[in-house]
C-alpha cells in the first residue's frame, strides 16, 4: 500500500473510531488525490526535520555557552579566591612588622624614661 493510501486508510480509520462508527471498507483515493497528499505530507517532512535540526543545533549551542560561561565564571572564582589569599598573606605580613614597630616603640619609650628619670 502506498504511503499516502496508508495515510488516508488510517485517517479515516481513525476518525470513525473517535465518531463510534464501524467501518468495513475503506475506499481508496484516486491518483491524483494521492499524490496530492503524498506531496502534502512529504513537504510537512521535511519542514519537521529543518525545524527539529534547528532546534537541535540551537540546543547544542545554547549547552556550549553555558558550559563556556560556567567555565568562566570557575577560572574568576579561582582568582578571587587567589587574590583573597595573597591579601591575607599581606595582612599577617603587616601585622607582624605592626608588631614589631609596637615593641620598638615601646622600648624605646621605655629606655627614655628610664633614661630621663637615672638623670633625675
Amino acid at each position: 500500500m502506498p504511503p499516502a493510501q496508508f495515510y488516508h486508510w488510517y485517517d479515516v480509520n481513525l476518525r470513525m473510531k473517535l465518531l463510534g462508527i464501524k467501518t468495513k471498507n475503506v475506499a481508496k483515493m484516486n491518483e491524483a488525490a494521492a499524490v496530492e497528499l503524498g506531496a502534502d505530507i512529504l513537504g510537512e517532512v521535511v519542514i519537521l526535520s529543518v525545524a527539529i535540526g534547528a532546534l537541535a543545533l540551537e540546543y547544542g549551542r545554547r549547552s556550549k555557552n553555558d558550559s563556556d560561561k560556567e567555565v568562566r565564571q570557575q577560572e574568576r572564582l579561582l582568582n578571587i579566591e587567589k587574590q583573597i589569599s595573597e591579601f591575607e598573606t599581606i595582612v599577617k605580613d603587616q601585622s607582624s612588622h605592626l608588631l614589631k614597630l609596637k615593641e620598638l616603640i615601646q622600648n624605646k619609650t621605655s629606655s627614655t624614661s628610664n633614661s630621663s628619670s637615672s638623670t633625675k
